[in-house]
């Protein structure tokens, strides 16, 4: 997503344990479809890889 210039998502490792993503938004104008294109991007991105 960097890469692309999409969006800045960080993951935080935990030890043994798969990566996980935390998202924190200070936006209150947020919308549902700023949500949906997060969770679209990791997705079409996550199927680029396989």
């Amino acid at each position: 997503m960097m890469e692309k210039g999409s969006m800045m998502l960080q993951y935080q490792p935990l030890g043994q344990l798969p990566n996980f993503f935390r998202i924190a938004f200070s936006n209150p104008a947020i919308t549902t479809a700023d949500l949906d294109f997060v969770v679209q991007e990791l997705v079409d991105l996550a199927e680029q890889i396989d």
